[in-house]
């Protein structure tokens, strides 16, 4: 697993120089304006965009459904608490009302008789009960399509949060130094310039299904892999040090 863990983050290597290349690499860096292979933040922006189309996809069901039934649905909720505080019965319901006056014509020797009564809708009962549960349902999955997507945003996207995560590993393992500037530093290289965004990705999914114990051996594994490396093959990506690539 370590092998190919490594073999995955050192195919993510951008391995052409220029200007261009350092530039597009701050812009994937420090902006996520660009998104690839070789900015070490594939994985992540195909996972963050796949939760942009499940809110997209929950929100365009909610009005959807507010075009079928054409009352105002997107609103149905709102309206629902607003009559639980006040009181208001539910009976009087303009989206499913469960009593309303019926028009029928009754033909008595060849004379149209109209006439209006008054007519129950049971199936109104079922009918509000259903579509009450789909919007708080839909709004629900959409608060919490909104907050995964802001939490992986502050996990991912900020590098004090990706380089705490791996130091903090690094320590469980007794692997890192805390009075020593030189690990400081090599980690700092380790998270930024090794594993970056796609790395700590697939780490905190790891943690997710399985446990930190886990993730705690793999950055281990990795770090030892890292300082084996020779010196030209650690810092070729680094663009803010050197200015240029191998």
């Amino acid at each position: 697993m370590i092998r190919h863990l490594d073999h995955y983050l050192e195919y993510q290597r951008e391995y052409r120089g220029g200007c261009c290349v350092i530039i597009k690499h701050l812009l994937a860096k420090y902006l996520c304006l660009i998104c690839g292979n070789r900015y070490g933040n594939y994985l992540v922006g195909l996972y963050m965009f796949t939760k942009v189309l499940y809110f997209t996809n929950v929100i365009c069901q909610l009005f959807m459904l507010n075009g079928f039934l054409g009352t105002e649905y997107n609103m149905y909720g709102f309206a629902v608490i607003r009559d639980l505080i006040t009181g208001t019965e539910w009976t009087a319901a303009a989206r499913f009302p469960r009593v309303t006056l019926c028009d029928f014509q009754i033909r008595q020797m060849g004379t149209i008789h109209p006439h209006t009564v008054q007519c129950v809708l049971p199936i109104n009962l079922f009918n509000e009960k259903i579509y009450i549960f789909l919007w708080f349902w839909m709004v629900f999955v959409a608060t919490a399509t909104c907050l995964s997507f802001l939490r992986w945003i502050w996990v991912l996207a900020f590098r004090y949060s990706r380089v705490r995560y791996i130091r903090k590993h690094l320590l469980i393992m007794n692997k890192l130094n805390r009075d020593d500037d030189r690990d400081a530093k090599l980690s700092y290289k380790f998270a930024e310039l090794y594993l970056r965004q796609d790395g700590v990705f697939v780490l905190k999914l790891v943690a997710k299904n399985s446990t930190d114990l886990v993730v705690a051996d793999i950055v281990s594994a990795l770090w030892d892999n890292y300082r084996n490396k020779p010196m030209n093959l650690r810092n070729d990506t680094d663009f803010e040090d050197s200015g240029s690539t191998a």
